[in-house]
Formats: structure tokens, C-alpha cells, sequence
């Protein structure tokens, strides 16, 4: 009786053992399910391709990129560039905002949706009345000026809206300088008279402070360190200097400027303590490339074969500087010493450039075609240029000032443009 006992029970196991074998199992509700798990890059270029890793991402039929300035349903759909089962790709459409959030889609149904960064060069859509902007000041991330034909507008969010702070009804050119949101000056030249204006309270009242009858000339450039010490620099190569904001010495003329030409024969300006330094193309004929140099009160220049078109001081001795090569081409040269060894940094054809430090800055180069501008990156003092950013058919940049990071582009018609080193 005992063992048949035991054989019972056994029995018993058995058969309930090969019943739950067969038993079928419950499926898993998740595995046909979109799992996102990674979005690899959060900071990204216009171009640039996002990468996805996660789980039935081939299920994903679309995306769209939303600023805060759009509505995510009048946004087209951008369908992915590639996709399997656990990784999914998409490239970065042309956007005008730092900050967007990427939605992702399974035909009409929202599966996600996450916060990304722009960066590098993008358009913003503020257009200034077709004026070109000729020029633009950065004193903070949020806060800029810029000059737009006879008028001066005024950021305080990063360049995505601007006001207009006054109309002079005269033309500024790149006559603009501010040191903060607050200190600013602009010239205008009124067929006949250049009058400098200052304000100190953001551009709500300007006050005149200078006033000269140059008949053939102009003020080109302003450059002021501190509400009281600045320098004004003229279309035929005079310096003016001053220490209170009030009275305006002239430090320095340029010996053989064309005075009766009536032409703009010096064009930029730029100063590091009390170093300083000045390029355009004078001489007796106005086709000599000329370098103003000013170190401590000492004053001198020099000539060049080819045209320089634009200089930039990096410290006192230091400097960049585009120069025309034998072959017409602009090129970008660096110097440890001003006074002489102007170096060729690359082969690449540069027409204007901004440094944030001796190593990384942008340059602007074009085309086979000159069709257009296009912006590059480079962070080892412009021996590479890396990052390509292309302007559209026929856009061309006019000036460039950074603060940090952030920098802005001003072009012709009034395009502007933003740039975000990494």
C-alpha cells in the first residue's frame, strides 16, 4: 500500500508538470512597443545627423523641430535619413533658435519628445527692413546693437527680437560702439559735418559730443575701453584720442592720405590696452596697402604689396589680418610681433574672420563662384577650418562681433545670422 501511494503521487507530478509545459505563455505587452534610450548628441549643428538608440525604432515614421516660435502642427514632417530595430537617425533641418525640442512619431501618434541645443551658425528670422546691417556690437549674451542703414536697434534676448531705439536720418555705417547695455556712441555724417553722439541710458536720449567739419572725411571707427578713454579713427587715417568724453585730440595723421579724393581710404580699428593698430589702402595714389601701428605713444606704419582688409589684435603684440596673396586670393596672416613675420596660416580662402582667442575663432569664405558666403570654425588659430555652414544663393556677410561664445553675423538686406561655439 505504501508504494502504491508513492506511484500515485509521482503520476500526479508528472502530469501536472507536462500540463504547464505546454501551457502557452503571456506575451510581453512592451516588446512591440517604441522604447527611446539614448539620443546621443545634445548639442547639434544645422546638418547634422541625430542618433537614436532604443528599441522598435523602425516603427518611428517621422519627426518634427519645434522652437518657441512655432506651432508643432504647421510644422512639416521630416522623415528619418535611416532606421532599424534599435537605432534610428535623423539630420537637422535649417532652425532659428538656440533652444528646440525634437518630437518623434508613429504616423499621427506623439511617441516623445526632447530638449536639444543648437549650435555653430544659424539664420535668425528677424529681417531689419531689407536695410544692410552694417554693422553690430555685442555687450553681454542677450544684449547687441546693431546699425541698419540710418537706424540703431537693440536686442535684449540673444537677437531673436529687436527694437528700434532711434532713426538719426543719416546713414552710421560702422560708426557704432557700445561698452554695455547702458554707454554707447554712433557718428553720423550729414553730407558735411561728423557728429558724435552719446547716450547712457541704452539709446532713450543721445547727446552730442563731438562735432567736426571733415568735408572729405569721416569717422569710420569708434573704439572706447571705458566711459571716458576712446579713439575715433577717420576715412583718411587721422586718430583722435580722448580721456574724458568730452574733448577729442587728434594724436595721429596719416602722412599720405589722398585728402581730396573724397574716398574712404582706412576702414578698420582695432586696440588691446594701449596697443593699436589701423589698416586700409592710402599713399598718393590710394592703392597702397597701409598698416597704422601705435605701441605705448609711439606711432608708425607700414606698407604692404597686397590689399589688407581686415586686422584684429588678439594682445599686444599678437594679431590676425586678411591679406590678398599673388594670386588674388584673401588669405588669413598671424603675427607674434606687429612691427613684422605676418605668417599665411592656411590655404584657405578667408575674406574676414572674428577671434574669441589665439586659437579659435570664425572665418568667412565663399564658394568657387563667390556666390556665397560660407562660415567656418577654427580652433587652432586658422590652420584648419572645420564646421561648414553655407549662407544661401547670394548672402554675404557685412560684420561680426562675439561676446564669449556668442557671436552675430550682420549681412547685406537685412539678414543676420547667430553663432554658438560649442
Amino acid at each position: 500500500m505504501k508504494y502504491t501511494f508513492t506511484f500515485i503521487i509521482a503520476l500526479v507530478f508528472i502530469s501536472c508538470s507536462n500540463s504547464n509545459d505546454e501551457e502557452p505563455m503571456e506575451p510581453d505587452s512592451s516588446s512591440n512597443e517604441i522604447e527611446i534610450l539614448e539620443i546621443i548628441q545634445k548639442k547639434v549643428r544645422i546638418g547634422d545627423t541625430i542618433v537614436i538608440n532604443g528599441n522598435n525604432l523602425d516603427k518611428i515614421t517621422s519627426f518634427k523641430f519645434k522652437t518657441i516660435d512655432d506651432e508643432l502642427e504647421n510644422l512639416s514632417e521630416i522623415a528619418p535619413l535611416e532606421k532599424s530595430l534599435e537605432e534610428i537617425k535623423v539630420i537637422v533641418p535649417t532652425l532659428n533658435n538656440e533652444l528646440f525640442e525634437l518630437f518623434i512619431f508613429q504616423n499621427n501618434s506623439l511617441i516623445n519628445s526632447t530638449s536639444l541645443n543648437l549650435i555653430g551658425t544659424f539664420p535668425l528670422k528677424f529681417n531689419f527692413n531689407h536695410d544692410d546691417v552694417k554693422s553690430v556690437k555685442i555687450v553681454n549674451d542677450k544684449t547687441a546693437f546693431v546699425a541698419a542703414g540710418s537706424k540703431l536697434y537693440k536686442t535684449i534676448d540673444g537677437g531673436y527680437d529687436w527694437e528700434l531705439i532711434k532713426d538719426f536720418g543719416y546713414y552710421i555705417g560702422s560708426s557704432m560702439f557700445f561698452i554695455n547695455e547702458s554707454l554707447g556712441w554712433v557718428e553720423i555724417y550729414d553730407d558735411w559735418n561728423s557728429i558724435l553722439y552719446y547716450t547712457n541710458d541704452g539709446g532713450i536720449t543721445f547727446n552730442k559730443i563731438f562735432e567736426n567739419n571733415f568735408a572729405y572725411k569721416s569717422i569710420i571707427q569708434i573704439y572706447f575701453s571705458s566711459p571716458t578713454n576712446g579713439y575715433l579713427l577717420t576715412t583718411k587715417g587721422e586718430i583722435y584720442q580722448t580721456d574724458d568724453n568730452l574733448n577729442f585730440d587728434l594724436i595721429y595723421d596719416f602722412p599720405n592720405s589722398n585728402e581730396g579724393s573724397g574716398y574712404t581710404e582706412f576702414f578698420n580699428l582695432s586696440v588691446f590696452n594701449n596697443t593699436l593698430v589701423a589698416s586700409g589702402e592710402s599713399g598718393p595714389n590710394g592703392n597702397e596697402p597701409i598698416l597704422i601701428k601705435k605701441t605705448g605713444s609711439i606711432f608708425n606704419y607700414s606698407t604692404f604689396d597686397k590689399v589688407i582688409n581686415n586686422v584684429q589684435l588678439i594682445n599686444d603684440s599678437k594679431a590676425y589680418q586678411i591679406r590678398k596673396t599673388s594670386g588674388f586670393e584673401d588669405r588669413l596672416f598671424f603675427t607674434n610681433d606687429i612691427s613684422s613675420n605676418w605668417e599665411e596660416t592656411s590655404n584657405k580662402r578667408i575674406h574676414d574672420f572674428f577671434f574669441t582667442s589665439k586659437d579659435k575663432g570664425i572665418g568667412v569664405s565663399s564658394n568657387i563662384n563667390y556666390g556665397n558666403h560660407i562660415i567656418f570654425e577654427t580652433y587652432d588659430g586658422g590652420k584648419n577650418w572645420i564646421n561648414k555652414f553655407d549662407f544661401k544663393d547670394f548672402e554675404y556677410t557685412l560684420d561680426i562681433d562675439f561676446y564669449n561664445n556668442t557671436g552675430l553675423i550682420t549681412g547685406y538686406r537685412g539678414k543676420i545670422w547667430k553663432h554658438i561655439f560649442e
